[in-house]
């Protein structure tokens, strides 16, 4: 007797537990109709804000476009020399047809007008300022020529150090020495690993040969490795980053009259946090300097 009360009650729970199911959890054809309808009006919604911000950020970015000039061409303006030549780090944007060279040997004992018809129109005074030399005692001024073309190459913007050449004049206002500098690309030299240019004496010669100078019949191109032309941020530190590769070549000329000495430097400069050792990072700056007296 109680079994069968027993079993009668568990007949009964199971089928209060049957009904609540069927009230709360059950999924009637017209409940899934509805929760798709809830679910894609969501979805609906949620794309109109995602479509409505995206027009918003794009209606700013108009804004600030429409706000900015109709033409920005930069231009390089006139190089500020200061006391040590070799410190002009100025860089702009610029977009300009390459240049060459110049023959610097034969401005020695010219006047600067007669420098400049040399150079031609490309170049243009941009300083003129007292200056002495502790190599050269006849240096009392110094005039800077910036090569600024008239038109445009439609050559990529890069950022560059424009050509100029540095006239030392003596007192009577004749040049006595010359000091070029050039960012490689504004020359045409082509992008290539500081070591493939000092791997052979090509690049050296080549540029002596096109500034007209002949170095004397004694020099030997030097046998170069790593550690002649690498600087470190931190030479001490476990894993090394290289700030430069820079490496300055000199010689005498071939010829009794000024210019009698020579000195050539490549540098490739990569920032003052520099890269790692090895990588294969282009520089920010790829230079070449030439100095005769």
């Amino acid at each position: 007797m109680i079994v069968g009360q027993a079993t009668a009650q568990t007949q009964w729970a199971d089928s209060i537990q049957d009904d609540f199911a069927e009230r709360y959890y059950s999924t009637s054809p017209d409940a899934e109709k509805k929760s798709r309808r809830t679910k894609n009006t969501l979805i609906v919604f949620i794309i109109l804000i995602l479509l409505a911000l995206g027009g918003v950020v794009y209606l700013g970015y108009l804004l600030v476009i429409d706000q900015q000039p109709e033409h920005m061409t930069p231009v390089a303006p006139p190089i500020d020399v200061i006391n040590d030549l070799s410190d002009n780090t100025t860089t702009n944007v610029v977009t300009v047809k390459t240049t060459t060279i110049p023959d610097l040997a034969s401005l020695f004992r010219l006047t600067v007008d007669d420098a400049i018809a040399a150079l031609g129109d490309d170049y243009v005074i941009t300083k003129t300022d007292e200056a002495e030399d502790q190599d050269n005692p006849a240096v009392k001024q110094l005039v800077v020529l910036t090569y600024q073309p008239q038109e445009s190459s439609g050559a990529p913007l890069v950022s560059v150090v424009m050509p100029s050449v540095y006239l030392s004049l003596d007192s009577e206002e004749i040049v006595v020495g010359v000091y070029f500098m050039s960012s490689l690309e504004m020359l045409g030299y082509p992008s290539a690993s500081f070591v493939s240019f000092v791997h052979t004496e090509d690049m050296l010669f080549n540029a002596l040969r096109v500034a007209k100078v002949v170095p004397a019949a004694d020099y030997k191109y030097p046998t170069l490795t790593a550690a002649d032309y690498t600087v470190y941020v931190d030479p001490t530190a476990v894993v090394k980053r290289v700030k430069k590769e820079e490496y300055v070549f000199n010689g005498s000329t071939d010829s009794e009259d000024a210019p009698t000495f020579w000195q050539l430097k490549l540098s490739y400069d990569y920032g003052a946090i520099g890269v790692p050792q090895g990588s294969s990072i282009s520089p920010n700056q790829r230079t070449i300097s030439i100095s005769l007296r």
